[in-house]
């Protein structure tokens, strides 16, 4: 599952640059394991606190 996610979000990073017509496609692939570890771990949003 957390690599599907992790995939999920290469993919949704890739057509956001694509479409911005800017940027560089190699930051959100390599950054995405690290944004993905740090979102389900350091950073979770519960309805709680929503």
């Amino acid at each position: 599952m957390d690599q599907r996610c992790i995939d999920t979000l290469r993919a949704l990073s890739i057509d956001q640059v694509q479409k911005a017509n800017a940027g560089q496609l190699g930051t959100p692939i390599g950054t995405a394991p690290t944004v993905y570890t740090l979102w389900q771990r350091f950073m979770p949003c519960t309805r709680s606190r929503a």
